[in-house]
């Protein structure tokens, strides 16, 4: 149900009562002149003539006119609404408020299946009785309810493996809201003004819905009370996708003709890039910093992450994710198996670890700096000590093992004297990309180092790891240099060893 004065179930009760009675009237009206017998045998000649027909695709064609245009003033809708209200005992809704637009348009929507039921029997069609016996048994509205969609269209998805753990809890927070502001509405009654009246409410909420002082009550009492900041357009904007993914969804499975979400969303400014990659002087700060210098990382985490970063180009979660099963040698190549794989741990249970995109899968070899550090080495003893992940002291956080390894990155940097808000963890990645454009590294031995997909038909047959890792290792690893002496990183106490 809709958290508003009237529930979709009423509404459509109410125009459904109001259809049945007209109805009602006009098939008696006919019984009186035809007779029970004669009624369905009655032809078109007998029943139809110009001028109705005409009159009548006239007042079709206004009622149309007034329900895309968003016109509440026809005084004869406005009665028939204010009638049923009264004779359902119902306490006057205020003009223009949201419930009456709704009942409104939903009379509107009634008055237009009245004038069709009227054409279809002055023109020998009489169908029209056995809806009315639907209407009058209260079936008159057989469409499949918005929740049964949206649990549907879940199951979907989540049986295709389609939506990541991070991606399934910003849309359950869109599905509430939609449950929430929508109620549990007749599918095909969701139409363009609903979403409209659905993307204004999303403007007028808080930006944390979820404290205290909200929790409890009915979005219209939130929308009454003083709110500080609002839900930002980016925000608004991923309720909106949800809703049209969602409505696509019931499009492609037939039940609804059209999508009612689509054109709803926010157009915003194309920002910059996001990000930077690290100029030679930054790297200088990080990696000659007093904590590098002095050996001052209290995590091994903290020593590790920024040079698997600098010399693999991986993502900060790819990192932090990693199993030592993902570190491997081949051919003497030590190299990292960035993939999404599941794996049953000590106590029997599933762990399953993501990448951003099926082309992320890939074999990523390790610099000789790498080696010179002795990650192998790193990785060994935290096998020997009982331990399944490269980085044991991370716990998950909202769906991230790098949830407070980003935090600490960002202190971390502008401590370094690198303060600018686009360089963050993900412009080592960055760095490492742009370092192979400019050593002129062949594009498709770049692309599969990097995760990226190929721009042409042939990777759909040879796949995405065509290189062995030797090949990627002398083909594009051994180019990377940065020029930046760190030797002195070999006196950690994270080298070779792990707790």
């Amino acid at each position: 149900m809709r958290e508003e004065g009237l529930s979709e179930h009423t509404i459509k009760d109410l125009a459904n009562k109001y259809r049945a009675n007209a109805y009602r009237s006009f098939l008696d009206s006919e019984l009186s002149i035809f007779g029970p017998h004669q009624l369905e045998a009655a032809t078109p000649h007998e029943q139809a003539t110009d001028g109705f027909l005409q009159e009548n695709a006239e007042a079709t064609r206004e009622l149309q006119l007034q329900l895309y245009t968003d016109d509440y003033g026809d005084k004869c809708i406005e009665s028939n609404v204010a009638e049923a209200l009264r004779e359902r005992g119902i306490k006057e809704i205020k003009k223009g408020s949201p419930d009456w637009k709704r009942l409104y348009r939903e009379f509107l929507r009634a008055e237009l299946r009245i004038f069709e039921m009227f054409k279809k029997c002055y023109l020998g069609d009489f169908s029209s009785i056995e809806e009315l016996a639907d209407l009058e048994k209260g079936k008159g509205d057989s469409s499949t309810l918005l929740n049964k969609v949206i649990e549907n269209y879940w199951a979907e998805n989540e049986s295709a493996g389609n939506w990541a753990d991070r991606t399934k809890n910003d849309y359950q927070t869109s599905t509430n809201l939609i449950k929430r502001i929508l109620g549990n509405a007749p599918i095909h009654h969701i139409d363009y003004q609903v979403m409209r009246d659905f993307k204004e409410t999303l403007s007028k909420l808080p930006a944390f819905l979820n404290a205290e002082r909200y929790r409890g009550k009915s979005i219209n009492e939130i929308l009454k009370m003083k709110i500080e900041k609002r839900l930002s357009i980016s925000t608004i904007n991923k309720h909106l996708i949800f809703a049209i993914g969602l409505f696509n969804y019931a499009v492609s499975n037939k039940y609804i003709e059209k999508n009612p979400a689509v054109g709803l969303l926010i157009p915003q400014k194309k920002k910059g890039k996001r990000r930077e990659a690290f100029s030679h002087d930054d790297l200088v700060k990080i990696f000659c910093s007093e904590e590098y210098i002095n050996d001052r990382h209290n995590r091994p985490y903290k020593f590790w992450l920024p040079i698997l970063g600098l010399f693999t180009g991986c993502r900060i979660e790819e990192l932090c994710q990693l199993y030592i099963e993902n570190v491997k040698e081949d051919d003497g190549i030590w190299f990292l198996d960035i993939s999404e794989e599941v794996y049953e741990n000590e106590e029997g249970g599933s762990v399953i670890r993501k990448v951003k995109t099926q082309q992320s899968n890939r074999l990523v070899p390790l610099h000789p700096v790498l080696v010179m550090l002795q990650f192998p080495e790193y990785v060994k003893s935290l096998k020997e000590n009982g331990h399944e992940r490269v980085f044991p002291e991370l716990n998950k956080i909202q769906h991230r093992y790098s949830h407070h390894p980003s935090q600490w990155f960002s202190t971390f940097r502008k401590k370094c004297g690198i303060t600018e808000k686009k360089k963050t963890f993900y412009s080592f990645r960055h760095t490492f990309i742009t370092h192979l454009v400019l050593k002129q590294v062949g594009e498709r031995m770049r692309h599969q180092v990097e995760g990226h997909l190929l721009n042409d038909i042939t990777q759909e047959y040879t796949g995405t790891n065509i290189f062995t890792p030797k090949e990627i290792y002398n083909g594009v690893i051994l180019k990377v240099d940065y020029g930046i002496d760190l030797y002195h990183l070999k006196r950690s106490k994270w080298c070779g060893k792990g707790k």
